[in-house]
């Protein structure tokens, strides 16, 4: 489909039905409107959680219709290092 990478996959149908919303794992993840008659692609919004400490990716993001509300999901993974002197 014209207009879609290898990376990416749909996330949500725009409103009227002639674009699809397609998106990226990566951090942020970059979600982008494809028009499916022309392949063009736009920018819709970047996804990142406020604190971007220990996230792997981002799963997935619904959406509304037309993107009014939206929701996503994350992974997150973090470890303690811990430093320990004098042993014998």
């Amino acid at each position: 489909m014209p207009g879609l990478q290898a990376d990416e996959f749909v996330t949500a149908w725009s409103e009227d039905g002639k674009s699809l919303f397609v998106m990226t794992r990566s951090v942020p993840a970059q979600v982008f409107r494809v028009d499916l008659a022309t392949g063009q692609r736009s920018l819709w919004r970047l996804f990142e959680p406020s604190d971007a400490a220990g996230i792997d990716s981002i799963t997935r993001v619904l959406m509304s219709d037309g993107g009014k509300a939206y929701v996503y999901g994350y992974i997150r993974t973090l470890s303690d290092l811990y430093l320990v002197e004098g042993l014998k």
